[in-house]
């Protein structure tokens, strides 16, 4: 194909596919406004659930779960598979996870 024809197809293409463009970007743009509203609101309610010491409970609608904080470890596999099976505490790495909700719809 030529440069002239390759510019061609292009142009034809943006002109039939510029409403879907302008949609996905529509649509990106709310499901950012919509993320950030929910990270707000789980927020509230895992502060909420704190202060009340709830840890679960359901509605007709939903379940919602409080996964409290905790430590955890996990296995580096670049680690282990660098090692013999006896170097495992080696590759074991510890760490912090804040305490998140889990959300069910019914």
């Amino acid at each position: 194909m030529t440069k002239a024809l390759i510019d061609t197809e292009l142009g034809i293409f943006l002109q039939e596919n510029e409403g879907l463009v302008r949609d996905l970007i529509k649509i990106k743009r709310q499901k950012e406004r919509l993320d950030k509203k929910d990270k707000d609101i789980r927020e509230k309610l895992l502060e909420s659930m704190n202060e009340h010491h709830i840890k679960y409970f359901e509605t007709a609608k939903a379940r919602v779960y409080y996964v409290e904080d905790c430590n955890f470890s996990r296995v580096n596999s670049q680690k282990l598979q660098k090692y013999y099976p006896s170097a495992y505490a080696a590759c074991v790495e510890s760490g912090y996870r804040e305490g998140y909700l889990i959300f069910r719809k019914k």
